[in-house]
């Protein structure tokens, strides 16, 4: 398999992360509360270029939908804290022609377990670490350092995939972009210190995902967050084993992954500055092979006093050609994912490539952002590797039609500089690509 597939660690759509998991509530005392949980997420995409090497230049079109819904259960143990429990499932499915970057063809449909997880809360019982100051669960569960930089979901949710084939299947209906399955398995998370200026976590995870070769790591977070200053974080990863086998068949990067130490320093403040937003990320990957890496970025951010509240802002990033894209997520588009139609199918997934990215977002009205992203890929070493180099436009809208109901059309103009055929991905030539999608979100 090509070495820059590693690139393809995980994708999670804003939607995915950002969903409302209403709690309908089903039975409530004092000392008990049982909530259903009742989240669908849609979409429709279509593509007038692939970049699927094995088949003919053609548009793509296609859907997909997951359906999520579970129960979620409290118990108050007096001065001893609180219990709680969630277990839900996912019935998803892919439509039409499957995805533009060929790792679903449309036909996958499965309802499969998702979260299933149980936790402790210490309410006041431990008063120095304040109210819920411990809080520690196992099991199924999402998990998420920081921003989303290193960890956040189990993904790519590959289904019958034309690219990599059936053995990275996922058998979870697919829903490529839409990432209908992002949890991690065998889970352990202890979170620290709950609101505190300083707090923290170590936890344990592995991937229940072939194309991340069921890797399993151990890590901790170290934070201190000043409503007034800022924050500034700590990550710390180790990875404790890969599949092999499957690792072979990725990438020299996820064979390299295997014992590997990840350092993360990260930061977000104003500065003293009004309206102003300074943030960083700084990693390295400290490999047993001796293929280290680095990744970062650094990106300044304002808000202007007038109407609509118009922001706009620029990021900078940077990852070496041997960076291990891991299990990042995203709170907002543009944020890791960069270039719905780059990022998503085209490359450079966040590897071997430095990235300029400008940003600049409207509200007209409270419950209706609008917003234009650029983008300039430069691939750093594109002998021996696919040069992904390009621009990407990418213009998008949020609107809150309810408070259940979220409501976003993105259209994407992308102009690789090289094709398929002479070492880049875009199938057929290098033309400007259009992509639309529409993707609707429902909290009952």
């Amino acid at each position: 398999m090509n070495n820059n597939l590693c690139g393809l660690a995980v994708l999670i759509s804003i939607f995915g992360i950002t969903s409302t998991h209403a709690d309908i509530s089903l039975y409530k005392n004092d000392n008990t509360s049982v909530d259903a949980n009742i989240v669908a997420v849609a979409g429709i995409f279509y593509s007038k270029k692939n970049y699927i090497s094995a088949q003919e230049p053609s548009s793509k079109s296609w859907q997909e939908a997951y359906l999520q819904y579970g129960l979620g259960i409290t118990q108050k143990l007096g001065h001893l804290g609180s219990l709680y429990a969630k277990a839900n499932l996912v019935s998803a499915g892919t439509w039409r022609d499957g995805d533009a970057g060929g790792y679903t063809d449309g036909s996958e449909r499965a309802t499969k377990l998702e979260d299933a997880y149980i936790g402790w809360k210490s309410g006041q019982l431990l008063p120095w670490l304040g109210e819920d100051g411990l809080d520690i669960s196992v099991g199924r569960q999402s998990v998420c350092l920081g921003d989303g930089f290193l960890i956040c979901a189990d993904a790519p949710n590959v289904g019958h995939s034309p690219l990599l084939g059936e053995q990275f299947n996922r058998h979870g209906g697919g829903t490529y972009y839409l990432a209908g399955h992002r949890d991690f398995k065998d889970t352990v998370v202890i979170k620290i210190g709950g609101q505190n200026p300083l707090h923290g976590s170590l936890v344990a995870f592995k991937s229940n995902n072939a194309i991340q070769a069921y890797s399993r790591f151990v890590g901790t977070t170290l934070d201190y967050s000043d409503q007034n200053k800022g924050n500034l974080g700590l990550t710390l990863l180790h990875n404790n084993s890969v599949d092999e086998v499957f690792a072979s068949r990725i990438s020299t990067i996820m064979q390299d992954r295997k014992g590997m130490n990840v350092y993360s320093l990260r930061g977000k403040s104003h500065l003293g500055l009004k309206n102003t937003e300074f943030s960083f990320e700084y990693a390295v990957q400290d490999k047993k092979t001796g293929n280290d890496a680095t990744g970062g970025y650094i990106k300044a951010a304002y808000t202007f006093d007038e109407p609509w509240k118009p922001t706009i802002y620029y990021q900078y990033s940077r990852f070496s050609e041997q960076w291990d894209n891991l299990f990042i997520g995203a709170l907002e588009y543009g944020k890791w994912f960069q270039g719905e139609i780059a990022y998503n199918y085209a490359g450079p997934f966040n590897n071997n490539t430095q990235i300029s990215n400008l940003g600049i977002s409207i509200n007209p009205i409270e419950k209706w952002t609008m917003g234009a992203l650029v983008y300039d890929f430069s691939t750093l070493h594109s002998q021996n590797n696919t040069d992904y180099s390009g621009r990407e436009l990418d213009l998008y809208a949020l609107w809150s039609l309810t408070p259940q109901i979220t409501l976003s059309p993105v259209l994407g103009f992308y102009k690789p500089k090289v094709d398929l055929a002479h070492g880049g991905a875009q199938n057929g030539d290098n033309k400007t690509n259009v992509y639309t999608q529409l993707t609707l979100s429902y909290s009952f």
